[in-house]
C-alpha cells in the first residue's frame, strides 16, 4: 500500500528528531502494574500523578503517560475520554515527530473507530498507523495494527483480505512469541 517515495521520506523524518532518554516516575511505574493486572481506574490515578512530577515534563515522556491514561479509558471503553488523551498526545508532537509516535496515535484513533462501528474510517486510520510503525521497532504495535486491519476487513465482509492481515499478525507475534496474541489470532481464522 506504500510506495518506495513513502519510505524514503519516512526515513528522512524519523532521522530528523531522534527520541531523547525517557524517565520513569514510579507513579508512573505503579501505574504500569495496576494496568497490566487490568485495574484500569487506579492505573489512571497513578498516570494521573505521574504527570505531577518533575521528570515528567516533555515529549517523550508525558506523550508516552498520555498515551497509557488513554489506553485505560480505552480499555475501559470511555471512548470519549481516551480520544481527548490521544489529542492531548497528539498536541505534544511537532511537525518534526517520529512517524512512530504518529503511528502509536493513529492506532490507538483507528481502535476505536473500529469499536464504534465505524470500520472504513478505522481501516483508513489502521493504515496509516501501519505505514509509520512497519519499519519501527515496536513489533508489538504492528502485531496489534495488522491485527486491527484483519478485523476491519472481516467486519467489512472482505475475507480473503482479513485472512492476509490475520496471517501477517500471526507471524508477527510469533516473532515476538507473544502467546496471547498468537491465540487471540487463532481464535479468529
Amino acid at each position: 500500500m506504500s510506495n518506495a517515495r513513502d519510505d524514503k521520506d519516512g526515513l528522512q523524518h524519523n532521522k530528523r528528531r531522534q527520541q531523547p532518554d525517557s524517565v520513569f516516575s514510579p507513579n508512573e511505574e505503579i501505574g504500569q502494574m495496576h494496568f497490566s493486572t487490568e485495574n484500569y481506574s487506579t492505573a489512571i490515578e497513578y498516570f494521573n500523578k505521574s504527570l505531577e512530577s518533575q521528570d515528567i515534563k516533555d515529549f517523550p515522556d508525558r506523550f508516552r503517560v498520555y498515551l497509557r491514561i488513554g489506553d485505560c479509558y480505552r480499555k475501559k471503553g470511555n471512548y470519549k475520554e481516551a480520544w481527548t488523551l490521544l489529542e492531548q498526545a497528539r498536541d505534544l508532537l511537532g511537525d518534526d515527530a517520529p512517524l512512530e509516535s504518529l503511528g502509536k496515535v493513529d492506532y490507538r484513533e483507528a481502535y476505536i473507530l473500529y469499536a464504534q462501528g465505524n470500520y472504513d474510517e478505522a481501516l483508513k486510520i489502521g493504515f496509516s498507523a501501519y505505514r509509520r510503525l512497519k519499519h519501527s521497532s515496536e513489533h508489538r504495535e504492528v502485531a496489534d495494527v495488522q491485527l486491527l486491519l484483519a478485523n476491519c476487513y472481516h467486519r467489512l465482509g472482505l475475507t480473503s483480505e482479513a485472512e492476509d492481515f490475520f496471517m501477517d499478525s500471526l507471524s508477527s507475534y510469533r516473532r515476538i512469541e507473544d502467546r496471547v496474541g498468537i491465540a487471540y489470532v487463532y481464535n479468529n481464522l
